[in-house]
């Protein structure tokens, strides 16, 4: 039987996070990156996303990368969703890049077309993003940075 591929997912002490780690356990080797320690949490390896370090440390040896780690919208922009949701995803793609991971994937939200819903206009995969919030602009971001490493 060949080796389980590994899975690092960022920000596993999250509400996502837990749950997610636990339901891929059975068919990866799942490293739960965490900037802290927290009991109970199966295999934890230090990824401080605002440390690009921590992070590329992380990245060695790994198949595909879960990228959940950032601030939510009831956040200071400043002080963290400018480096947490801007700055830190840049450490993650490049970390990601760097350490050869085959597959980044990027956790956004429906926020990044939330003003469409807002009007009650359907919304289809080729419309441009209309973000309602600061925090779904720095999602946009991270969808575009994704791209941008991807091709």
């Amino acid at each position: 039987m060949p080796p389980k591929k590994v899975v690092l997912i960022t920000g596993a002490s999250g509400r996502m996070g837990i749950d997610l780690c636990q339901r891929l356990a059975d068919r990866f080797e799942v490293r739960a990156g965490v900037r802290r320690d927290v009991e109970g949490l199966a295999n934890p390896v230090p990824c401080h996303i605002r440390e690009f370090d921590s992070v590329l440390a992380a990245m060695q040896g790994v198949d595909c990368c879960i990228h959940l780690a950032g601030q939510s919208w009831d956040k200071d922009v400043v002080e963290f969703m400018i480096p947490d949701n801007v700055a830190a995803v840049y450490n993650v793609f490049e970390a990601a890049r760097r350490a050869r991971v085959k597959r980044v994937v990027f956790a956004s939200t429906n926020h990044v077309v939330g003003n469409y819903l807002e009007e009650g206009i359907t919304v289809t995969e080729d419309v441009p993003p209309r973000p309602d919030t600061f925090y779904a602009v720095t999602k946009v971001y991270g969808e575009a940075l994704g791209r941008f490493y991807a091709e």
